[in-house]
């Protein structure tokens, strides 16, 4: 198939559409697709156009329907499409929504933001990744690991405001990586790591060093208040990582209902006391890590391209 894969983030972005899509356009390349990744539709002829994001890509999921209106559309709902545009910017985002073919989740509980009426146009393919499993302590911290861009959707410093209220005893330091995405949030990052002895924003590293650092790591928290399916669960889990989520739909639909390591996303008190818990508590730590363990198996790279290759063939099949 002649697949052009459209994304609101720029060629040199580490944004996380970038990211998905840059690897979804590796992934395709191998089942045998030619893939063209794009900011914008130029009015290109193909087979099958992947937007990721209704509402960011809605001028070219329309433009491309009008230019192939016989071709097909996959629309990659995003956090933000599905848990924040579908309702302040609502008949743009399902206009785009209704455009599509098949709508694409990142997690299992995508459906249940969905109208009824699209429902049945869903997909849902959490992301894969390969991070190796070699466990490295090179120092005597617990060392808990914030990965995310600096900006209000990720909630940013929940992490380093719940040290605040840790015990003298604690070993627990928290090491943030990501970009801050304009000067005040990097003001703020710095601001905190000069009056929090446990809290340490690093700026973007690569995925190399990153990889590195989920080896060395004991705890990955994850405090957003949305996600559509972060990669980042994703790698924490395949690195045998156990983690410490928001309680918001997104983490809910990688992790499971009966994930133990949930706190409510507004409470900052109750993510310093799993912090604890986790620190002090080994058996405790070894459930989450159990539990982290045994989804590996979702989040696998094989697992993800026969999702994928499922989904092509029922998107020709249904052509002829």
């Amino acid at each position: 198939m002649q697949i052009i894969l459209v994304t609101p983030a720029p060629v040199n972005s580490t944004n996380g559409n970038r990211i998905s899509a840059n690897r979804w356009a590796i992934l395709l390349t191998q089942l045998g697709h030619d893939v063209t990744v794009a900011e914008k539709y130029s009015a290109e002829t193909a087979d099958l156009m992947i937007a990721i994001h209704a509402w960011r890509s809605q001028e070219a999921i329309f433009q491309f329907k009008r230019h192939n209106p016989l071709a097909k559309l996959i629309v990659v709902l995003s956090g933000t499409d599905i848990y924040q545009y579908i309702n302040s910017h609502h008949d743009s985002t399902l206009k785009a929504m209704h455009e599509a073919d098949v709508l694409l989740g990142l997690n299992h509980q995508v459906i249940h933001a969905l109208p009824y009426e699209l429902k049945q146009r869903l997909c849902v393919i959490p992301q894969s990744a390969t991070i190796p499993r070699l466990r490295v302590k090179p120092n005597k911290h617990f060392l808990a690991l914030v990965v995310g861009h600096l900006r209000d959707v990720k909630n940013p410093f929940q992490a380093a405001k719940a040290t605040r209220s840790l015990p003298a005893s604690s070993r627990i330091q928290v090491h943030h990586y990501g970009r801050a995405h304009s000067p005040s949030w990097g003001l703020q990052g710095h601001r905190e790591t000069a009056v929090n002895r446990r809290y340490h924003w690093h700026g973007e590293v690569n995925k190399r060093q990153l990889a590195t650092l989920y080896q060395q790591a004991d705890v990955m928290i994850i405090s957003s208040k949305l996600e559509g399916g972060a990669n980042v669960i994703c790698e924490a889990i395949t690195a045998g990582l156990p983690i410490l989520a928001s309680k918001v739909a997104g983490n809910v639909g990688l992790l499971g209902e009966n994930y133990e390591g949930y706190y409510a996303l507004s409470d900052t008190a109750m993510l310093c006391k799993k912090l604890i818990k986790l620190e002090r508590d080994r058996s405790f730590y070894s459930r989450l890590k159990a539990q982290c363990l045994k989804l590996q198996k979702n989040y696998n790279p094989h697992r993800e391209s026969l999702d994928w290759s499922a989904l092509l063939r029922h998107l020709t099949e249904s052509s002829n």
